[in-house]
């Protein structure tokens, strides 16, 4: 049950919180076959997910039955480091496991939806089931390179690198825009999951306090 006046913190992450050992109702996911790399660690005095990406990318989601209107707002906040070398010039694009030649990114928010009847959380390894995604980007660079369907870009570049950034949007806003086909009424989140890359450099980001309000 979700409380209608108070927020629903989805990943902190805890003291005690570790990505080899993950609860039933998480998952981690690359595109690469890597394993991938998450830990919780403190930055600035602020204990948070370090997540370490590179051209293949990574996410760790947490599986939720919440249906989009109940808490539609989504809080978080993240720091990129500088990476040590600086990519190539020209390249706008990465060839990803899939063949896709996707924007280069930083850290990135996903959001799952799934139409209809939210089902119940299932314990298993994998991601749940969802009909579209949302994923809040921060890019790599300020090319321009079109993303997936859902793809939207929070921050572009390197000039806010180094220092903590906080976030907040309106899920249900940017859902009605990218699929206005789609009635928000009748979605359901599935899971939320921070991530780092596909990036052409090796990249160092960190996230806390990823959670939802009404």
């Amino acid at each position: 049950m979700v409380d209608p006046y108070r927020q629903m913190l989805v990943i902190g992450p805890g003291q005690h919180f570790d990505p080899a050992r993950l609860p039933g109702d998480w998952y981690v996911a690359s595109s690469g076959g890597k394993p991938a790399k998450f830990a919780a660690a403190q930055k600035d005095g602020i204990l948070a997910l370090r997540l370490d990406g590179d051209n293949n990318g990574a996410i760790l989601g947490r599986r939720l039955n919440v249906p989009l209107l109940n808490m539609p707002f989504l809080r978080w906040g993240w720091y990129v480091e500088r990476p040590a070398t600086s990519p190539a010039p020209g390249r706008t694009g990465i060839k990803t496991g899939t063949g896709l030649n996707e924007p280069p990114v930083l850290l990135r928010v996903v959001v799952g939806f799934r139409d209809g009847i939210a089902q119940p959380v299932r314990k298993s390894n994998g991601a749940p089931r969802i009909d579209r995604a949302l994923s809040l980007e921060w890019r790599a660079d300020e090319t321009g390179v079109r993303g997936a369907p859902g793809s939207i870009v929070i921050h572009a570049g390197l000039r806010d690198a180094g220092r903590w950034i906080i976030e907040a949007v309106d899920l249900s806003r940017l859902y009605a825009e990218a699929w206005p086909q789609s009635a928000a009424a009748n979605a359901a989140i599935a899971f939320i999951a921070v991530g780092a890359g596909p990036a052409r450099v090796p990249v160092t980001g960190y996230v806390a306090e990823v959670a939802l309000s009404p």
